[in-house]
């Protein structure tokens, strides 16, 4: 119907940072790869996101990316505080013994760092590409992909709108959807998604400020009924995102921004001076079902997705992109059978049941403080990092997941 299909060996749908990230670990393994998404081109505003310290160890151990380290904000610890008053601290454990810190900077870095390096791999993010239909058989994927473009329409005044300029057959051995919270791949599938928390709204403001505190620590409010978290972007740019009843409520201005920080975060001594940019967003807690099937696998949000303060979603999305390019080279490679794809999608899917709270209740020490022991299932979302070293920053403050061996033994 649409002629002979293109091929490649795996088609990697969504160009977010885990599709970019996907694609540059097949790259670098020989595998042919192609990327598409139905955008123009990469999110126009620039959102800042955390690193966590396993995912910077992944990152630097691929391509030349410690160049993005002189243009992001490190951060050695964080600080937890209910009303006025210092609770609980963590330290981030060390990256390859010589970064011992979480890094902060916009996601338009990451993605262009990720871009730049696919291109020498001679990989281009194939925009206004938008997946319409999934086949697949014991040989492989086949998918229909609309090349969109714009046209005018409408007399007398002309308004720009996207049409399906043609469908693109592509055959490709496999094809993993990294195309976030709305995942067509993961809806192709008929795999479900479900809700395993209640959702969060946050009013969302980055700003500069003077006085505003430790440029090199996060600071998260754990109060009665809400959280809040601060963000240094640089010594002088901070982001604060409050939580709301619902993106309703959200103010964009400065005198609310005020209002929040006198009533929910007095410890903070910064003078708020320029509102950048703000917005409200909402924060669902959502597992799949299951992370693929045979030749189709899942990473990022389109397989899960939680609350906003510890950037877990994203980090282990990266994390979930290096280990699925791992096992789909190995088949393609080694003659791997798709057991290895099976054992990714049940290992990942197990770490989110810990991450989400779903697998029982913390462990808490004897010796560890009341306040921390009483919020320990509000804490564990806020800690950025995964794997073993957020086991090391649960063991900071006396928790750690059920029947897990404490990480200081």
């Amino acid at each position: 119907m649409f002629g002979k299909p293109e091929t490649c060996e795996v088609l990697v749908v969504g160009a977010g940072p885990v599709g970019l990230f996907a694609a540059l670990q097949l790259a670098e393994r020989g595998i042919k790869v192609r990327i598409v998404d139905q955008e123009k081109r990469t999110a126009t505003h620039s959102y800042a996101l955390v690193l966590h310290p396993e995912t910077l160890r992944a990152l630097f151990r691929s391509g030349p990316f410690r160049n993005v380290l002189k243009d992001g904000a490190g951060l050695r610890g964080m600080a937890f505080y209910d009303a006025a008053q210092r609770k609980a601290e963590v330290g981030f454990p060390e990256v390859d013994g010589a970064l011992p810190f979480a890094l902060v900077l916009p996601q338009s870095m990451l993605e262009k760092v990720l871009e730049d390096e696919l291109a020498r791999w001679d990989v281009h993010v194939e925009w206004n590409h938008r997946l319409t239909a999934i086949s697949q058989d014991a040989e492989g994927v086949t998918a229909e992909v609309a090349k969109l473009d714009r046209a005018a329409s409408g007399y007398p005044y002309a308004r720009m709108e996207w049409i399906v300029a043609k469908t693109i057959p592509i055959r490709a051995k496999f094809l993993v959807g990294a195309d976030g919270y709305s995942s067509f791949v993961r809806r192709a599938l008929e795999i479900s998604y479900r809700e395993v928390g209640r959702a969060q709204s946050f009013s969302v403001y980055e700003f500069t400020c003077t006085g505003g505190g430790p440029s090199d620590e996060v600071r998260v409010a754990l109060n009665d009924a809400t959280t809040e978290v601060l963000w240094p972007l640089a010594p002088d740019r901070f982001r604060f995102s409050f939580q709301i009843e619902d993106a309703t409520r959200h103010e964009a201005t400065a005198a609310q921004l005020e209002r929040f920080i006198r009533e929910r975060a007095p410890w903070f001594q910064g003078e708020p001076q320029d509102i950048r940019w703000t917005t409200a967003v909402l924060f669902e807690r959502r597992l799949a079902e299951r992370f693929g099937v045979d030749r189709v696998w899942l990473a990022g949000d389109a397989a899960h997705i939680t609350g906003p303060v510890g950037g877990q979603s994203m980090n282990v999305g990266l994390l979930e992109a290096r280990d699925l390019s791992a096992a789909i080279a190995a088949s393609l490679r080694e003659g791997a059978d798709l057991s290895k794809l099976e054992s990714y999608g049940v290992a990942r899917r197990d770490e989110w049941k810990r991450l989400l709270g779903t697998e029982g209740p913390l462990q808490i020490d004897k010796h560890t403080d009341p306040w921390v022991g009483s919020r320990a299932d509000r804490i564990l979302p806020c800690l950025p990092a995964s794997g073993s070293d957020l086991e090391r920053l649960m063991d900071q403050l006396g928790i750690a997941f059920t029947g897990a061996p404490r990480a200081s033994m």
